[in-house]
């Protein structure tokens, strides 16, 4: 956890959010156990990378045309 701490602490501020739309000020005011859940289902990713985490392995682009 408190690796996922420090990580979140060095993100800079007032960035767009990602496909989840969650942003990295939203991610640094996490509470604690709300901090322990990302970690833990961040170790279980890592742990087991076949399961099923979609959300996880997409990637939203759109082309200025």
């Amino acid at each position: 956890m408190k690796e996922i701490k420090t990580v979140i602490n060095k993100m800079k501020n007032n960035k767009a959010p990602g496909i989840m739309g969650v942003t990295t000020d939203m991610l640094k005011n996490l509470p604690d156990e709300a901090l322990k859940f990302l970690t833990d289902i961040t170790q279980n990713y890592w742990d087991n990378p076949n399961t099923d985490f979609p959300s996880w392995h997409a990637t939203k682009l759109r082309l200025n045309t």
